[in-house]
């Protein structure tokens, strides 16, 4: 065999076993990424024997934390998402009485991981000694740049409009068939 043709072969051959290879990656990468796109996560801050902030009239950021939580998924699935909450009722996630705090968190962490959603929703209650300091925090690991924008300005308007919701349903529908 002259050396053209060993090249032409060898290119085939190479050609061959990548599409063999892709042939069997690319459904499991895409089953991958399409599989949860409709799934949230929610985690209710705090809970069980920790209170998180202590308001005033001896409101407890757990129960703040937990009724919006539960609020949030009933919204969410009946606009179709699936909704993995980290807890359901007043209860913390540790199972070690050594480091209550870590193991929580720890659980919270395994919770989520397992399930594999496109967004986490954490919610917590802040305090600060300045009244100057007021309204919602984001924290995002990944957000697209337009669902960023609109979850920013939607938790940082005073009163949440039925509109408000319609275009966050929006944007996270348009976030799950991966348009910006």
């Amino acid at each position: 065999m002259n050396q053209q043709h060993r090249f032409i072969f060898w290119g085939v051959l190479l050609i061959v076993v990548l599409l063999s290879v892709s042939s069997i990656t690319f459904p499991i990468f895409v089953a991958q990424t399409v599989k949860n796109q409709n799934v949230i996560c929610i985690d209710a801050g705090h809970g069980g024997s920790d209170p998180g902030k202590v308001g005033n009239s001896n409101v407890l950021e757990k129960d703040i934390n937990l009724s919006l939580a539960l609020k949030l998924q009933k919204l969410l699935e009946k606009k179709n998402y699936k909704v993995y909450m980290t807890r359901n009722g007043d209860y913390n996630l540790a199972d070690s009485k050594e480091n209550t705090k870590r193991s929580d968190l720890s659980n919270r962490k395994q919770i989520i991981f397992e399930n594999d959603p496109m967004a986490v929703i954490s919610l917590h209650q802040n305090s600060y000694p300045s009244s100057d300091v007021h309204g919602a925090q984001v924290f995002e690991r990944v957000c697209q740049g337009s669902l960023r924008l609109m979850v920013n300005s939607f938790l940082s308007s005073k009163a949440v409009k039925k509109e408000d919701l319609d275009e966050l349903y929006r944007m996270l529908d348009e976030a799950r068939e991966g348009k910006e």
